[in-house]
């Protein structure tokens, strides 16, 4: 009996009590989209971005500190999008947190709405999880963009 207790007790006190984080915020960069039309309103798009500013609602956020790239590929025909890609961001002590995007809708002010989902961290985020969805706009003009953000981040 004191042998399963003693069990119980370190089971109890090694488990790790994930943060979680109020994933509103917003990120700006800079995009560099390849459009291929296929016909009116149809069009293949390469979505290559670097993502240099995240400004979070919450303070301390995982996300405040980090930079890096995302790429992917999206079908767009009508308000109708079917795409996804990934972002490899980084904090400042190096660690990577890898993040997977699903596009799924195009807004008539030219936003592209979808979902987020980490699939991966290093180090202090290797337990990095969560998810939410996303509003991307890029300005064609000069390549600005902001991926406006809701959801969680635990780690």
């Amino acid at each position: 009996m004191k042998r399963i207790a003693a069990v119980l007790l370190l089971a109890t006190t090694s488990v790790a009590h994930a943060e979680t984080y109020d994933s509103s915020g917003t990120i700006t960069g800079q995009a560099s989209t390849m459009i291929t039309a296929l016909s009116e309103g149809h069009m293949i798009m390469f979505a290559p971005s670097t993502h240099d500013a995240f400004d979070m609602a919450v303070a301390g956020h995982p996300f405040a500190d980090m930079t890096g790239d995302c790429n992917g590929t999206m079908e767009v025909n009508g308000p109708s999008v079917r795409g996804a890609g990934h972002c490899i961001y980084a904090n400042a002590a190096g660690e990577n947190m890898v993040v997977n995007w699903i596009a799924r809708q195009l807004d008539a002010d030219g936003g592209f709405h979808g979902d987020w989902v980490v699939i991966g961290g290093t180090g202090a985020l290797s337990g990095a999880s969560g998810g939410g969805s996303f509003v991307s706009v890029t300005d064609q003009s000069n390549g600005s963009q902001t991926v406006t953000l809701s959801g969680a981040l635990s780690l």
